[in-house]
């Protein structure tokens, strides 16, 4: 295959595998960028709330990641080499550890409000964040758990399913926001509690999907066999490449959430202000992260005839992180407001 035709085949590769990538990104991010603005409609004082409980879930999230994020590497690496048993333990034993990070971690949310008063929040702000972090907090566990099957999907390069999940959660939690916190058709009025129970019923849909389509599509896979079954070799392998990548993610994430309550140190207006601002900038940062993903599927799975010797990735696989440059400077300087 001469250079023209290699170019060509990443170009297709990078439409098929990277845009659908990047599409469900921007989607599932675009759930919480869908509570600020609505609360912002609702209420500044919620608005800044919700901004201060989502920065404890955003690092609570961030900081267990890392078990979804290593599962695309590896299971691709299995089924380049036929290895699907391989890939379901890595799946399992990420589940797994999934369940257990979100465990521990509920205790602190829980009691969020002397943390938060204690690093200097204002007291009915603090105490508005715990009560969204009381429910919203119980959604952890199946954005986790859906996360490690997306990661699982993607590497079966069925990226077309997650985007049209990530889209369809996206219109039913903007519907859901829109009766629980302004109180329409007939429904409670409950401000940034509704955002918080809008936002677990959206990751709990984003989970049954995932499972609904494996459990249908790839019966053969079994992912749940035995699922109750400890592998300690799949875990160590998954904590080995796990922990690194959370560390790495919460420590760039963390200066960002560190930014959100030294705005909280200046008023809630300021800070509900920040909440909106942060949103939309993650939100076109959403789209380099989409591809970059595919751009690790690319490094983690070469060709069946490579399998047993070295392997250095061409150029192209560099793919997945150039395009979206342009994306990123375009969206920083947006001509007119847009919120």
């Amino acid at each position: 295959m001469n250079k023209s035709q290699t170019i060509k085949r990443e170009a297709r590769s990078l439409l098929v595998l990277g845009l659908p990538l990047a599409g469900s990104q921007v989607a599932q991010f675009a759930v919480h960028t869908t509570d600020t603005l609505m609360l912002g409609w609702y209420s500044v004082l919620a608005l800044a709330q919700v901004t201060l409980g989502a920065q404890i879930l955003f690092i609570a999230f961030i900081a267990t990641s890392g078990f979804a994020f290593a599962i695309l590497p590896m299971v691709a690496k299995s089924m380049a080499e036929d290895d699907p048993l391989s890939a379901r333990r890595a799946t399992r034993m990420g589940l797994w550890l999934s369940t257990i990070a979100a465990g521990l971690l509920c205790l602190p949310m829980w009691s969020a409000a002397p943390i938060l008063e204690s690093m200097g929040q204002d007291a009915i702000v603090a105490e508005g964040a715990q009560d969204y972090l009381r429910i919203a907090g119980f959604g952890l566990w199946p954005a986790l758990w859906g996360l490690v099957l997306r990661s699982y999907l993607s590497a079966l390069e069925h990226t077309g399913v997650v985007l049209w999940i990530s889209l369809g959660v996206l219109v039913a939690n903007a519907l859901i926001n829109y009766a629980l916190i302004f109180g329409y058709w007939d429904m409670p009025e409950l401000g940034l509690q509704g955002a918080a129970i809008a936002s677990v019923i959206a990751a709990g849909l984003s989970l049954l999907g995932f499972v609904v389509y494996i459990q249908r599509y790839f019966p053969e896979q079994e992912m749940f066999a035995r699922f109750w079954r400890f592998d300690r070799l799949a875990t160590a392998a998954v904590m080995r490449l796990a922990l690194p990548i959370s560390a790495t993610a919460l420590a760039e994430s963390g200066l960002f959430a560190a930014s959100a309550f030294m705005m909280g140190w200046l008023g809630h207006l300021e800070l509900a202000a920040h909440g909106i601002v942060l949103q939309l900038a993650a939100l076109s940062f959403m789209v380099h992260l989409g591809c970059h993903r595919r751009a690790r599927f690319w490094l983690a799975r070469p060709s069946r005839a490579a399998i047993g010797r070295p392997y250095n990735a061409p150029p192209q696989s560099l793919w997945g992180f150039q395009p979206w440059q342009l994306w990123l400077q375009l969206s920083s300087f947006w001509p007119r407001p847009i919120c």
